[in-house]
């Protein structure tokens, strides 16, 4: 890590392992209520969403290197 950056494969990593800590605590509890049997699609439609979000992050750091979100 240079200049407190990181490259994309660590936010990828970053990313996945957050969203799935976060699903292992909060999803069983709160998407249950709500969702009750249809639960495992909620927290599929959740990844799938969070997936293109690391695809558009992907894209934007490749189409603007060496900048950060902010300044994009």
């Amino acid at each position: 890590m240079e200049h407190g950056k990181i490259n994309i494969r660590q936010l990828t990593i970053l990313v996945i392992v957050f969203t799935i800590g976060t699903s292992i605590l909060l999803a069983p509890t709160q998407t249950v209520q709500e969702a009750k049997q249809d639960a495992w699609m909620a927290v599929t439609l959740g990844m799938i969403f969070d997936l293109v979000l690391i695809v558009m992050y992907s894209a934007l750091g490749n189409r603007f290197p060496g900048m950060t979100l902010a300044q994009y």
